[in-house]
């Protein structure tokens, strides 16, 4: 409703960096990252209240990053990014459940540091 200076309302659990955003109508999610090692895990937190994500239980096929992240109204999606190689695999992972990422698909060669055109799918 107006113009104001952005606040401090959270932490991410696990300091990352080149990790991916998507979102439910609920909560948003932090997939992935580079801490050292490659992190695998998705990690949620709530709109509707401040505080610190947590560890919401569904993890990637493996840790990455330099992906991207697009979301539906019940799925986060993760394209591409790095381990020790490029990777090809678009995962998805359900928001309502918080399980493990599945493979759904390929894109057409190897990427890393795309945004996917929209946030939405």
């Amino acid at each position: 409703a107006s113009d104001a200076n952005a606040t401090d309302v959270g932490d991410i659990d696990t300091a990352t960096s080149s990790c991916a955003g998507t979102s439910s109508l609920t909560h948003g999610y932090v997939s992935g990252g580079s801490a050292g090692p490659h992190v695998d895990s998705v990690r949620k937190y709530a709109f509707a209240s401040d505080g610190n994500s947590v560890d919401g239980g569904a993890d990637l096929s493996q840790g990455r990053h330099a992906h991207s992240g697009c979301s539906s109204e019940t799925f986060g999606y993760v394209v591409g990014g790095y381990q020790t190689d490029w990777f090809i695999h678009i995962e998805k992972y359900s928001v309502s459940a918080d399980t493990d990422s599945t493979d759904v698909g390929d894109l057409s060669s190897s990427r890393g540091y795309a945004s996917p055109v929209g946030s939405q799918v």
